[in-house]
């Protein structure tokens, strides 16, 4: 049975990866506990309209964080403190 993983499974695979598992195993332990759902039409167009959202988010993200660093680079930073 394939199914989308929801959060990172051991070695498994991590989240979004659609994997192939056996039914029992989805059934009874992935599903339930709500670190995967099954594999339907449905659940691979909301997924990828999920990824989609995550990507960009993940993006501005990471354009925020070079932004610091870049303000940062040329920064001296002294700390002083008493010895003794």
């Amino acid at each position: 049975m394939k199914v989308i993983l929801k959060e990172t499974v051991g070695d498994l695979g991590k989240i979004g990866d659609i994997v192939d598992v056996a039914d029992g195993y989805a059934r009874n332990y992935l599903v339930p506990r709500g670190m995967a759902v099954i594999a339907t039409p449905g659940a691979l167009k909301e997924w990828e309209q999920k990824r989609i959202v995550i990507a960009k988010k993940e993006a501005q993200e990471r354009e925020s964080a070079q932004a610091v660093a870049d303000s940062l680079r040329d920064k001296e930073v002294r700390i002083e403190a008493k010895a003794g």
